[in-house]
């Protein structure tokens, strides 16, 4: 699943709608809209304040491994 359709996912799952997305983010709805049909990526900041106000780790939003800082990368 493609980290725009989390986005999507996310906001529906949240009851929230663009308008809000929009706000949260400090974009305009268009922006949000493109995002979610793929036309468009988000911004770091927008990536950031997303992952911020659902409370995920911008790994998860993105489909990466959780990074432990423990555990060696080799």
């Amino acid at each position: 699943m493609d980290y725009r359709d989390k986005l999507k996912y996310l906001r529906i799952y949240h009851e929230l709608e663009q308008k809000d997305i929009a706000a949260i983010c400090n974009v305009t709805v268009s922006a949000v809209s493109q995002w979610e049909t793929k036309r468009n990526h988000l911004t770091i900041d927008s990536l950031a304040r997303l992952c911020e106000y659902y409370k995920i780790s911008c790994n998860s939003l993105l489909g990466l491994p959780e990074y432990d800082p423990i555990k060696p990368l080799w």
